[in-house]
């Protein structure tokens, strides 16, 4: 299945679903032009998430550090009701704040509101 990502009725990026592992899903997106120009602090959410994921791979206690000293900025992205994806077919589907993952992955959980 192929969604639009947004960010209340900005759009961040294109996603291919292709797993599910329960409550997860994951899928490859690609960003939308000119995201940084039209939403500095979502880029800039994206490149801590892409880089989060990257300490998590390689070093857990750097990962935590990491955390510590970062998640605060996006406090106001993390704890909305803000986002969501809209199926080819038109159907919206609320979602937490995705995890962006290098290689171009993406990870979701659907937001039951």
């Amino acid at each position: 299945m192929k969604y639009e990502l947004y960010f209340k009725e900005l759009k961040v990026a294109s996603v291919a679903h292709s797993n599910s592992d329960f409550p997860n899903l994951s899928g490859r997106y690609s960003l939308a032009l000119d995201l940084e120009k039209k939403n500095k602090l979502i880029h800039e959410y994206i490149v801590y998430s892409v880089q989060a994921s990257i300490f998590m791979d390689e070093d857990e206690e750097r990962w935590q550090e990491f955390m510590e000293e970062e998640e605060h900025k996006f406090f106001d992205l993390i704890e909305c009701d803000d986002w969501k994806l809209i199926s080819e077919k038109g159907e919206l589907h609320p979602i937490l704040i995705p995890n962006f993952i290098h290689n171009n992955e993406i990870v979701w959980r659907w937001n039951i509101i």
